[in-house]
């Protein structure tokens, strides 16, 4: 059986380039912003073959995460490309990149969970809901499987100290669990459910 195509938006940054280096079983494809203005529906359906097996959103332009006023509605209009183009082109499987930010994470290491209501921490968080949504619609009425990942904290250094940031340790997601999960989303040949949301820690540090 020959190998899947994956095709990776925002492949270059610090989640991509990881999945591009290391998801080494498959036909990996991508693109970053600097290459492709995703905002521009044209352009991304120009940007993305029509043999894709697994389509992996990542792109996010780049500002500040945690203030609460921060708003970009480009994010919103990339990835309601992203999906209308995969629909289009009848690509079976979609996975999203969303946010442990999507919901609390508690200070005393408590782990969050993706059974209770969403309670984002910052308009960041908020923005990945609103994705997370989108791709709710695009799963129950467009014909495809659309997986979205709460990602927790991945750094270019793979550490748990890699970023200065409050309880970071409690949401740190290794470069080897994170192409673990992967891996594993794009081999599995059945989901349970057309929308998937799943929680991506590595594990609490005590």
């Amino acid at each position: 059986m020959p190998n899947k195509t994956v095709f990776i938006t925002g492949a270059s940054g610090v989640v991509g380039t990881v999945l591009m280096n290391g998801l080494t079983d498959f036909n990996v494809v991508g693109t970053s912003l600097a290459e492709h203005d995703l905002t521009n529906y044209e352009s991304v359906k120009q940007v993305i073959p029509d043999d894709v097996d697994v389509l992996i959103h990542l792109a996010w332009k780049p500002g500040g995460i945690y203030e609460n006023g921060v708003f970009d509605p480009a994010n919103v209009e990339m990835a309601l490309n992203v999906l209308e183009v995969a629909a289009e082109k009848k690509i079976p499987r979609v996975i999203l990149a969303s946010s442990v930010h999507a919901k609390e994470y508690r200070p005393n290491y408590k782990a969050a969970t993706v059974i209770s209501q969403t309670r984002p921490t910052s308009i960041y968080g908020a923005t990945k809901v609103y994705v997370e949504e989108i791709g709710k619609y695009f799963a129950h009425y467009r014909n495809m499987q659309v997986i979205s990942i709460r990602l927790g904290g991945v750094n270019i250094d793979d550490s748990v100290n890699g970023k200065d940031e409050e309880h970071y340790d409690a949401i740190y997601l290794s470069h080897k669990d994170l192409l673990c999960m992967f891996n594993k989303i794009i081999n599995q040949q059945e989901l349970l459910h057309d929308f998937t949301t799943l929680y991506a820690v590595s594990g609490i540090q005590q």
